[in-house]
């Protein structure tokens, strides 16, 4: 949730749900391109398969409530939190 200011949003979906080793490069899809987010934009969620690779860059000075919960993994497996970066985009995909 954005309290106050703006963020552009860019998100992504995994195109395999396959694990990654460290340093190995992720396919996946454009979720939001650019998306302008507010404190008018409301509470916003990323689910675990749907626009969880995001990244979120300060348009303006702002505050975001962003609110973690466990379980972070399926039946009691731990998930690692990851940094990725856009190496490549092509239409509406991209390699991270």
């Amino acid at each position: 949730k954005v309290i106050y200011g703006s963020v552009e949003v860019h998100s992504y979906d995994k195109e395999t749900n396959l694990p990654q080793q460290m340093g190995e490069r992720v396919e996946a899809s454009i979720v939001n391109d650019g998306q302008i987010w507010t404190h008018r934009s409301g509470v916003k969620i990323t689910e675990p398969n749907k626009g969880n690779l995001h990244e979120m860059k300060a348009i303006s000075p702002c505050c975001i409530l962003d609110v973690l919960t466990p379980p972070y993994g399926e039946h009691g497996t731990e998930r690692d939190c990851s940094y990725y970066e856009v190496h490549e985009r092509r239409g509406n995909k991209v390699t991270l």
